[in-house]
């Protein structure tokens, strides 16, 4: 239920999530999502299709569960020039409380002028609800 209800809170719609299976690839599991999500620059649409490759696992000393996920947008300028990588540590501090780290970083598949702009326009947009959620 966290999932939905995150996706929720960002006003996200059209939510689809497959389910859950063993990555023999990449260990632990995967699963693929995709939803609407609203745009807040002048450049984009009012919303894009995203989809979300997802990926979950415990770190070799299954201290810290990870998640992995890789978005692309399909609806926004040079979208096919550009990935949104994040990866989620949590790890337990207490029986109530947990600890979580969060990294994100844009991957340029493609070459463009644009790039410095494309990777801090992307980075702001992926850092604002992030900073929504830990409030």
């Amino acid at each position: 239920m966290f999932f939905q209800q995150y996706r929720n809170a960002r006003k996200d719609t059209d939510l689809k999530l497959s389910k859950w299976h063993v990555s023999d690839e990449y260990g632990g599991n995967v699963r693929e999502v995709t939803f609407r999500s609203l745009c807040h620059s002048p450049l984009c649409p009012p919303d894009t299709a995203v989809t979300e490759l997802q990926h979950v696992f415990f770190s070799n000393d299954k201290r810290n569960l990870i998640y992995e996920t890789k978005q692309q947008a399909h609806d926004v300028p040079f979208g096919s020039y550009f990935e949104i990588h994040c990866r989620w540590s949590l790890r337990t501090t207490s029986s109530s409380t947990c600890q979580v780290d969060i990294k994100i970083g844009v991957n340029m598949k493609k070459w463009c002028i644009l790039q410095s702009k494309i990777k801090s326009g992307a980075t702001e947009e992926a850092t604002s609800w992030l900073l929504d959620i830990t409030d």
